[in-house]
């Protein structure tokens, strides 16, 4: 019946591809790899949502790329949840960079269940190579205009053993250099000042520094971003 349910999962009615899909991560069948991969960026959530679920069930470690990426991707955040699961089912530590990320953009009541699928993954995560990768990209949320964003990445980094001193802070610096613009007014003014305490964290001369020097271009184009926003609300 392979056959058959390859041939549906093509189907122009949604239902209809969901539920191909569905019995194909039953049939724990790997022939199936290639169509469900394809699914994950159906047109349909419902579709997406189940192919992601079925590539977790067939267990094959190929799928850990095309499922990492769907939690890179900022458009899919709506469904990631069932693509996370499936990683942590696959086991695959290539899954470890994108789901600490998504630590930083999970609200805090299910944040305790992608910690569980890095423990499934890897009880010892916080050490592994997967997390110092995360570190530059959860520094880089350090300045992001929404407090619940800075919290949770800086709770996230804060499980990650001396990421403070890592390549990854470091390389960090022009993109946190670069969203500071971006905390002005008087209610981020606090987050303005912490996000400045980390820089001098990671290198007390940031100010002199290389990165800084390389955050210009950036630091220019985000101050004329909140300016045109100042002049849009005078």
């Amino acid at each position: 019946m392979l056959w058959w349910r390859l041939w549906r999962i093509k189907s122009k009615k949604s239902w209809i591809r969901a539920r191909a899909a569905e019995k194909l991560g039953h049939s724990k069948d790997p022939r199936a790899f290639q169509a469900l991969v394809i699914a994950l960026t159906d047109g349909n959530e419902s579709v997406r949502r189940t192919a992601a679920e079925a590539l977790g069930e067939i267990g094959d470690l190929q799928a850990a790329e095309p499922l990492a990426t769907v939690l890179k991707d900022n458009d899919t955040n709506v469904w990631w949840w069932p693509a996370a699961q499936a990683l942590g089912k696959i086991g695959d530590p290539r899954a470890i960079e994108p789901l600490v990320v998504e630590l930083a953009h999970v609200p805090s009541y299910e944040r305790s269940s992608v910690v569980g699928v890095l423990n499934r993954i890897d009880p010892n995560w916080m050490k592994s190579d997967g997390a110092k990768a995360a570190v530059t990209s959860l520094v880089a949320r350090l300045t992001h205009t929404d407090h619940s964003v800075r919290n949770s990445a800086e709770e996230a980094l804060n499980q990650i053993p001396d990421w403070i001193r890592s390549d990854g802070a470091r390389a960090a610096i022009p993109l946190l250099i670069a969203g500071l613009p971006y905390l002005s007014g008087y209610s981020d003014d606090y987050a303005r000042e912490k996000a400045e305490r980390t820089l001098s964290q990671i290198n007390p001369n940031w100010m002199k520094s290389d990165e800084a020097k390389a955050a210009i271009p950036s630091l220019l184009d985000a101050l004329t971003a909140v300016f045109a926003r100042m002049r849009s609300r005078s």
